[in-house]
């Protein structure tokens, strides 16, 4: 068996369906890893040591906001008030988090089998 038969076969949507699958799930899992370089950038500004709970923590926070969608909806408790963490407001208001959520919108309607990354992290 050639790799021609493969691609020409029965055998080449599933090839084709299982590189989209690996493709998606690596975008979103790009995303992810920009999401937690922004989120350790805000904690290094003002306390120059992040660790990595804490970087963990606010990342997963944060890349549920981003990757909410028709499928995806994150729950994560969080203790206080959100919306006065001084982390969550610093990454939510740069120009870098707009850009990873515009470019999120492309994977964030997939389904599970397409985008799993989501439930992963």
């Amino acid at each position: 068996m050639n790799f021609e038969s493969v691609l020409t076969g029965p055998g080449g949507i599933m090839l084709l369906l299982v590189i989209v699958c690996l493709a998606l799930n690596a975008y979103s899992y790009w995303l992810y890893t920009q999401v937690a370089n922004l989120v350790r950038q805000a904690l290094e500004a003002k306390e120059s040591l992040a660790g990595d709970h804490t970087v963990a923590t606010y990342t997963k926070l944060l890349y549920g906001e981003v990757m909410r969608g028709k499928f995806y909806t994150p729950t994560t408790a969080v203790s206080g008030n959100r919306a006065n963490d001084r982390i969550c407001r610093e990454v939510e208001r740069s120009v870098n988090f707009a850009r990873l959520k515009e470019l999120a919108s492309w994977v964030r309607d997939m389904p599970p089998p397409f985008n799993c990354i989501p439930y992963c992290v």
